[in-house]
């Protein structure tokens, strides 16, 4: 079944995600730990692990109940990713913990609130497309042209928000890197934005465990 495509259909092919590093995301926050409080906040690096197995382990480490742990939204297992989680230490002073591989704590502050789900802004993505190929100029200017319109409604939900946190301001930085191999970093996305991209990708997906 063929679909159809917005703005004149795919002018490349790529593969996406071939590695945990050809996918990263980063949060940003709408708040950020103010230095005191009863509840630990940890900034983490993590590859290979989902969300939920790192809120267990951190539970289980600093030896409080699961629900003493939060986050504001889960991130992929397979990718590299940073994301905040929060402890809630009340009168406790800040836990020990025992890094394994594919975990590693970036910062921790003391904060006076949970960090609940949704309390992100949007996420950061950094994508990196390998065996690229095709027109590398016509992409570009489907690229300029999406950003474009995207500033003044997003045409895949209509919605003025849509456009505002979505407007992939970062596409038109132009593929670079070796032959069949291409970088460009997406600073705010949307799932229904993604949609109208005009670079058409095939997701690598891992082995099953």
């Amino acid at each position: 079944m063929s679909l159809p495509c917005a703005h004149g259909g795919p002018a490349s092919t790529g593969v996406l995600k071939a590695s945990p590093a050809d996918f990263q995301v980063f949060e940003h926050m709408h708040v950020r730990p103010e230095g005191e409080g009863e509840h630990l906040w940890l900034e983490i690096e993590k590859t290979g692990w989902n969300t939920e197995d790192v809120a267990l382990l951190l539970a289980k480490q600093a030896g409080v109940h699961r629900l003493a742990v939060g986050y504001s939204g889960l991130k992929d297992k397979h990718a590299i990713t940073r994301q905040w989680f929060s402890l809630h230490l009340p009168g406790k002073a800040d836990a020990e913990f025992d890094w394994p591989p594919g975990l590693r704590m970036i910062q921790g502050l003391r904060h006076r609130r949970k960090l609940n789900r949704g309390t992100h802004r949007a996420n950061g993505f950094v994508l990196r497309v390998t065996d690229f190929q095709g027109d590398r100029q016509q992409l570009e200017q489907q690229l300029a042209t999406i950003e474009r319109r995207a500033r003044k409604r997003c045409e895949v939900c209509g919605c003025l928000r849509c456009a505002a946190t979505c407007s992939t301001r970062c596409l038109p930085s132009v593929l670079t890197g070796t032959a069949g191999t291409g970088y460009w970093p997406v600073i705010y996305y949307s799932r229904k934005a993604a949609a109208a991209c005009s670079l058409r990708t095939k997701t690598q997906r891992p082995a099953k465990e």
